[in-house]
This record gives structure tokens, C-alpha cells and sequence, in this order.
């Protein structure tokens, strides 16, 4: 999904969680849902020779799809925990 405007970008957190090979924009949301690479392959979508490679690469690559263990990063459990690490922090800089 290389893109200039793409919000979070959620198909491609599916994507990871079905072991699919990831392209995405390194200009746009889709950094957040890659956690800046390392769950998938960024581009810059105004250089066609980058998106021509990763997708190259993604063809010639093993076909055995494998679910990267990061993808647990978006999980529910994460999600409670980054929100009360969030709420707890406000409470304390509220109480200052």
C-alpha cells in the first residue's frame, strides 16, 4: 500500500497477522502500522525502483507464509496496557 495519505493503516496489520509479505509507504501512517520496518518492507511511493524491488522480492521469496511474532504489538492486551501505561502517567503529571 504505498501511499502519500494513508492513515494507520490497518490492512496491513492484518496482513502481518495472516503472514502475508507487507509493502508500505514510508512517507505516510503506514510507518506506525510497520513499526518503522520491522514488520514489513517500506517504500518511498515516489521512487517506482523501490516499490519495484520489494515487490520482486516479495515474489521471489519463500511461499510458506510465516505470522511475524510482532504483530503481537497491536493486540488487545498491548492496547489495555499502552492505555493505563497512558492514564497513569496523566494521573501522576495531574497530581504535580
Amino acid at each position: 500500500m504505498p501511499s502519500y495519505g494513508e492513515g494507520f493503516g490497518i490492512a496491513l496489520i492484518e496482513a502481518a497477522a495472516c503472514g502475508t509479505a507487507i509493502i508500505g509507504s514510508s512517507v505516510d501512517g503506514a510507518r506506525d502500522a510497520l513499526l518503522d520496518g520491522r514488520l514489513g518492507r517500506m517504500v518511498d511511493p515516489k521512487q517506482p525502483d523501490q516499490l519495484i524491488e520489494a515487490i520482486t522480492a516479495a515474489l521471489g521469496g519463500a511461499r510458506r507464509r510465516s505470522r511475524n511474532a510482532l504483530v503481537e504489538t497491536f493486540d488487545v492486551d498491548h492496547f489495555r496496557a499502552r492505555v493505563s501505561d497512558w492514564m497513569n502517567l496523566q494521573t501522576a503529571l495531574a497530581a504535580v
